[in-house]
């Protein structure tokens, strides 16, 4: 009896969740180019990794800078406010496939300056954001991670090889009232190579 209880409870506690405006989504992946673009609620994400010179490639030669990049776009009627939790520890990480050797993320840290703001992304309707993180440092040509990313150290230049980088889709969006906690079903990754 205590069981059927329980479950009842739970059933009850899921039920009135979903009526005060939280829903569990799951992000629909496509493949663009080479790019990955997700959708969900009206918020579209485009993964890509760029040259320097802003041409989205999945091969570049050794000793050759990439971009990780990732724009947010709110094509919904809404204002969106997509909480930290996108930013995790495995956010833009690069792995190499083969041994599955880790070589960290090409950012060194997220929100550097102090704030008491919340550490949220805001997106306004029909607005966009957008986070780069270039793998090398290059103050000659200005290239620089977007805010929150932060940089203060250098990466080394990647061998030869081929690597992955991503992000979960595990992350919560607010959305007028409601609040929307994505599946995390999946993880929006790209493949490339060093050649």
């Amino acid at each position: 009896m205590k069981t059927y209880l329980f479950l009842l409870s739970v059933l009850i506690l899921n039920v009135s969740c979903e009526s005060e405006g939280q829903s569990l989504e799951k992000v629909n992946i496509i493949a663009q180019g080479d790019c990955i673009i997700g959708n969900v609620e009206g918020l579209v994400m485009e993964f890509c990794i760029f040259d320097i010179e802003g041409n989205s490639r999945t091969v570049f030669n050794e000793n050759e800078n990439f971009i990780i990049s990732l724009v947010l776009k709110n094509l919904s009627q809404e204002t969106m406010v997509i909480d930290q939790n996108l930013i995790d520890a495995n956010f833009f990480r690069v792995i190499n496939v083969v041994d599955n050797e880790d070589f960290g993320t090409p950012y060194t840290a997220v929100w550097c300056q102090y704030s008491l703001a919340p550490r949220e992304l805001q997106l306004e309707p029909g607005t966009s954001l957008t986070l780069n993180s270039p793998w090398v440092l290059d103050f000659e040509k200005e290239v620089f991670p977007t805010a929150p990313l932060c940089k203060s150290e250098n990466n080394e230049f990647l061998n030869k090889g081929v690597y992955s980088t991503g992000f979960d889709t595990a992350f919560t969006i607010k959305k007028g009232e409601r609040t929307i906690q994505l599946s995390g079903q999946s993880e929006i990754s790209i493949l490339f190579t060093i050649n």
